[in-house]
């Protein structure tokens, strides 16, 4: 995984490291763990990338925009596995604003990243949020880890986060 991300690093002109860790778990039997960190600059804005593997398996996507930056409220939901087994077409990842140019923008924006295609093959579930903190709006996004394409999600989402990015930058 070390290498993987070395590489993204590398394409994307980023810095990238690594911690492994270690703790007792159930039973006192070792668990390991290691947190991956990636930072990639883009048009002024700095990605962070925090991956953890081995005990919680999350991943937490964040880039920080100027208090100026205006993107709509909106909520991302998944559609249960369930009911597309009866609607084909009814997408997987499931946008909730009132801005309907921003959720065409996000539509057209997982459609382009294979965001959408991931999570019809996956159990990836994206909670996706903005949030004011620090004098500057934040983007974030936050997943679990326990489904196989975790790079291919990961590559998706550096494309989306550019996608927003060259929109509102």
């Amino acid at each position: 995984m070390n290498k993987i991300f070395q590489e993204i690093a590398s394409d994307e002109n980023g810095i990238y490291h690594s911690q492994n860790q270690s703790f007792f778990g159930f039973g006192m039997s070792k668990t390991p763990m290691t947190k991956h960190h990636l930072e990639i600059e883009y048009s002024g804005c700095l990605m962070k990338v925090y991956y953890e593997l081995g005990n919680y398996n999350l991943a937490k996507i964040e880039t920080h925009f100027s208090r100026n930056t205006y993107i709509p409220e909106f909520q991302i939901k998944t559609t249960n596995h369930y009911r597309r087994l009866f609607n084909r077409k009814l997408n997987s990842l499931i946008i909730e604003t009132n801005e309907v140019d921003f959720k065409r923008f996000l539509e057209a924006a997982f459609i382009k990243t294979e965001l959408e295609q991931i999570a019809r093959d996956n159990s990836f579930q994206p909670k996706m949020f903005t949030k004011l903190a620090d004098g500057s709006l934040k983007f974030i996004t936050e997943y679990s880890l326990e489904f196989p394409d975790k790079i291919k999600a990961l590559k998706s989402m550096i494309k989306l986060y550019k996608l927003l990015i060259d929109r509102y930058v």
